[in-house]
């Protein structure tokens, strides 16, 4: 959705979706932590080329699009695991992308958010609101 919108001249309607700033959020801070990882166990030359390594490569498993730049098995046990962490992590809704859509890890954790707060919360009656929506 938004997507169309973004096309038919809405050019904010990117970056105002919930989950597409989730996803960017994600890969982001996966690969930032992911990079800094590498360079300070010398597996990367620089911070800059972990960065690329890491970013390249955490964007090419959760799009399931089998690039590789590296031979990440040669990371770790932590990057590998990581890696494996993240094949269930999918793209946004709409995309041909493996794994659990984003949309529905976010609707995961706002149920758990609730029932949470429900446990919590003497009132048994909460009301969950997702992107602006009951």
């Amino acid at each position: 959705m938004a997507y169309i919108r973004f096309v038919r001249g809405q050019h904010g309607a990117l970056f105002n979706d919930v989950q597409i700033k989730a996803f960017l959020f994600f890969l982001a801070f996966v690969s930032i932590s992911l990079g800094i990882w590498l360079t300070s166990n010398g597996q990367a030359q620089s911070l800059e080329e972990g960065l690329r390594l890491a970013a390249f490569n955490v964007v090419s498993i959760v799009t399931t699009t089998g690039f590789a730049t590296a031979d990440y098995t040669l990371w770790g046990s932590l990057a590998v695991g990581l890696f494996f962490a993240l094949t269930f992590v999918g793209g946004c809704t709409g995309s041909t992308s493996g794994g659990i859509k984003i949309y529905r890890h976010q609707i995961l954790w706002t149920a758990v958010q609730a029932y949470v707060r429900q446990l919590i919360s003497r009132i048994g009656w909460m009301c969950l609101i997702m992107a602006g929506c009951m």
